[in-house]
């Protein structure tokens, strides 16, 4: 039970991480109505991303904003495998 509430918290971390790094690469490296400066539509982004459901609205158009996204989008994955396998997991690491 321990693993999975530190698996959330990282999980919400990684979010807000994730949110603040698209704040500072502003509004050119993505494809969308994004206003400039707003740091709740690189939260939305972010959440967006971090759940893997993906609306199209706003997308990285730049190498820097599209590899951001990739690696996001792979953290879910590890998150998932921790959660349902985590003694396997743990093993590897």
């Amino acid at each position: 039970m321990q693993l999975r509430k530190s698996v959330l918290y990282t999980y919400v971390a990684c979010i807000l991480i994730f949110a603040c790094i698209y704040y500072s690469l502003g509004t050119s490296h993505f494809n969308s109505g994004m206003k400039k400066g707003s740091f709740v539509d690189n939260l939305y982004f972010s959440v967006i991303t971090m759940s893997t459901v993906g609306y199209g609205d706003i997308v990285p158009v730049s190498q820097t904003a599209r590899l951001l996204a990739t690696l996001q989008s792979f953290l879910v994955i590890v998150f998932i495998m921790i959660i349902l396998f985590p003694t396997d997991v743990m093993d590897i690491l």
